[in-house]
């Protein structure tokens, strides 16, 4: 349940969405629909499962003896790209390594969204939507963005974020809430800075190689 982050235990998760076990709180089977799946993927104790789920069907019994019963709800969640992006942000928290095909469409298209000046931002998505251009800018790595500071990158949502409070005709989230804006920006550089150089790195190397594939035909 670590995924889960400190903003969520198992009791609030299942009644969220569907979760299946059999009596055992470090195997659980967490379900929900999106419109883009995930890719499929295991490592140390998380598999992830949108094709051919390897799982044992509910009510089936599981090889320890125990019955798989739904842990509350039996109703599964459906979640929009904004949700699917921030389950996604969870998984990778604990799974650096974690990758899926989904993630550069519907995440850039999210940000795409999100920094159209139409898109407004209502009090109630602020932390949501300033959590995701938080983790985009800070991720960002080409043209103006190669050689900025992760101080300009946090002035840069500050500002972001002022202006979708003045077309809203709220309070900003720095003036609002300074201290949770900061802590956010934080777990932003604590989630993603050690993967942050490597992926660069990796990003470039795919460009420079994509582009001399290119100038040779």
């Amino acid at each position: 349940m670590i995924w889960c982050g400190k903003d969520c235990d198992l009791d609030s998760l299942a009644k969220w969405t569907r979760v299946e076990w059999h009596n055992n709180p470090a195997k659980l089977h967490v379900f929900f629909i999106s419109k883009t799946p995930l890719s499929n993927k295991r490592h140390k104790g998380i598999e992830v499962y949108s094709e051919k789920p390897n799982l044992i069907c509910v009510y089936g019994i599981h090889r320890d003896g125990n019955r798989i019963l739904p842990y509350d709800t039996e109703k599964i969640a459906v979640v929009d790209d904004e949700k699917l992006l921030d389950i996604y942000n969870r998984i990778k928290s604990v799974f650096p390594d974690y990758d899926c095909h989904h993630d550069n469409t519907a995440a850039h298209n999210r940000i795409l969204a999100l920094e159209k000046s139409e898109t407004i931002v209502g009090k109630g998505n602020v932390h949501n939507a300033m959590s995701s251009i938080m983790a985009s800018y800070f991720l960002r790595y080409k043209g103006e963005w190669a050689y900025m500071s992760d101080e300009e990158r946090y002035q840069r949502a500050i500002d972001w974020e002022k202006e979708k409070a003045k077309q809203e005709g709220r309070v900003t989230y720095i003036y609002d809430n300074p201290r949770k804006l900061k802590k956010l920006w934080e777990d932003v550089k604590r989630k993603f800075g050690p993967k942050r150089h490597q992926e660069r790195q990796e990003r470039l190397l795919y460009d420079s190689t994509v582009g001399q594939r290119r100038r040779s035909f």
